[in-house]
């Protein structure tokens, strides 16, 4: 996990002792928005982040976002996120930010193997619920993917090689 992203995820993990969650491992969605909401404001508080936009005239573009993403020590896609939510730069933009850093993420020489590099990000617990979920009817295959952030022919090659082990059994 990139450093930036350890650093969200803290913050995002303190929210959820702030608020006296005692399952951190798998809670609700709408909870796991608010901690990530949690953690982009404090990471990036928002009228802190609008002063320093106020003598910007081109958002769509690469070297702001990552002097931006720099400054505020968080990966570009937080900056592009926080930027098409203020309306700032389009969708399509954000979206090839944001594949970018997936992109990189995913390669073999930034992380190794894109699903270990997934279960180790998740949780084994995390998933234990999530499949669980799965394998007794409550959640489809649908929810799994985006509860997991995973496409569904991903989900079932990581089932298939049986990369999680016994965990599921």
């Amino acid at each position: 996990m990139s450093f930036t992203r350890q650093i969200f995820t803290i913050f995002h993990e303190v929210y959820h002792l702030f608020t006296k969650e005692t399952d951190v491992y798998y809670t609700k969605y709408e909870e796991e928005k608010a901690c990530d909401q949690f953690a982009s404001e404090f990471l990036v508080p928002k009228v802190d982040f609008q002063a320093r936009l106020a003598n910007v005239t081109e958002f769509e573009s690469i070297e702001l976002i990552s002097a931006l993403a720099d400054e505020y020590t968080v990966s570009w896609a937080t900056i592009a996120y926080r930027l098409m939510k203020l309306g700032k730069i389009s969708k399509s933009f954000y979206a090839r930010i944001h594949m970018d850093g997936v992109r990189k993420a995913n390669s073999a020489s930034a992380a190794g193997n894109f699903y270990y590099t997934r279960i180790s990000y998740l949780g084994v617990p995390y998933l234990k619920n999530v499949f669980s979920g799965y394998y007794t009817g409550k959640i489809s295959i649908a929810d799994v993917g985006r509860y997991t952030g995973l496409k569904v022919s991903h989900i079932s090659r990581m089932l298939s090689s049986n990369m999680l082990g016994g965990v599921l059994s």
